[in-house]
């Protein structure tokens, strides 16, 4: 995985800060750069009111002050771990939409994003947000909560489904681990949705009761992500895939999650693709989706 430019979405929030911090971390490692992208969120009717532009006006050059000691204070951050960080300000009626158009047109290679921000007109940082970059970025998106506090990548836990988006996740966590001499870690959940046969005759578990399926699925998730046994611990589990994850990553002190997202349109979402947003609001580390090929 090649990261040479990064993008944090700020909102000069402390879990904004927390964003900028752990992105600051990555680009050390992979000598990138930084852009910190800050937007004023419009609404529709404000655009087209004349007298309400003059306010926002107002306001944006009343925020000027802080934002620019913001602004230096990142930057000595960064240069402190020989990091060149730049910002940009935008303005556009959907926070979203707004960075998605902006990665587009400036190309880079990672986004970096807090979770949770600040209430009214520039909360970013809410669910619906980090969502749609989930589904539409077309390219990695790690996501941080303003609690975790570790800077550092020891281990690497990639979910596992078999479809070509886990394949290509799994060779972004093979170059992680590679990068940051992490231990890797593979986790292949069964959910009751895959086996309904078995689960509506039996309430043990399908592994315990054919144990040949875990030989089975072992075999092939050495095959698939193209590692070795000795290279990394697979792991395969029974349950709602996204509390699978969330609790295997908590319990065994994992740093990074990296999962696959689709992409895909709404009822792919529904029913395939939404596991790796749900991963990412309640799990307690970072997690970086990336989009198949």
């Amino acid at each position: 995985m090649k990261i040479k430019k990064i993008l944090v979405p700020v909102d000069y929030s402390p879990v904004s800060d927390r964003a900028v911090k752990y992105a600051i971390f990555l680009a050390e490692k992979h000598k990138a750069s930084i852009t910190l992208l800050h937007a004023v969120v419009l609404f529709q009717d404000d655009v087209d009111d004349e007298g309400e532009l003059k306010n926002y006006e107002a306001i944006i050059k009343r925020k000027e002050s802080n934002r620019n000691k913001k602004m230096k204070a990142h930057q000595a951050e960064g240069a402190k771990a020989g990091v060149k960080i730049t910002s940009k300000l935008i303005r556009g009626i959907s926070a979203a939409e707004s960075i998605l158009n902006f990665i587009e047109e400036n190309k880079f290679d990672l986004i970096v994003m807090g979770t949770h921000g600040r209430t009214g007109v520039s909360r970013w940082f809410f669910g619906s947000v980090a969502e749609r970059l989930i589904r539409h970025s077309p390219i990695p998106l790690l996501t941080i909560h303003s609690n975790y506090r570790r800077n550092q990548l020891n281990k690497i836990l990639v979910p596992f489904d078999f479809s070509d988006y886990s394949i290509n996740a799994a060779k972004v966590g093979r170059d992680l681990a590679k990068r940051f001499d992490a231990k890797l870690i593979f986790l292949h959940s069964i959910e009751q949705e895959a086996h309904p046969e078995f689960y509506a005759t039996s309430f043990d578990s399908i592994l315990r009761e054919n144990p040949h399926i875990k030989e089975h699925i072992l075999a092939n998730m050495i095959k698939y992500t193209g590692v070795k046994k000795d290279q990394a611990k697979f792991v395969i589990k029974e349950g709602k895939a996204h509390r699978v994850i969330k609790k295997y990553a908590k319990d065994n002190g994992v740093s990074l999650i990296v999962m696959a997202t689709r992409g895909l349109g709404f009822w792919d979402q529904v029913l395939i693709g939404s596991n790796a947003e749900k991963v990412a609001a309640i799990a307690h580390c970072p997690v970086l989706t990336v989009r198949g090929k």
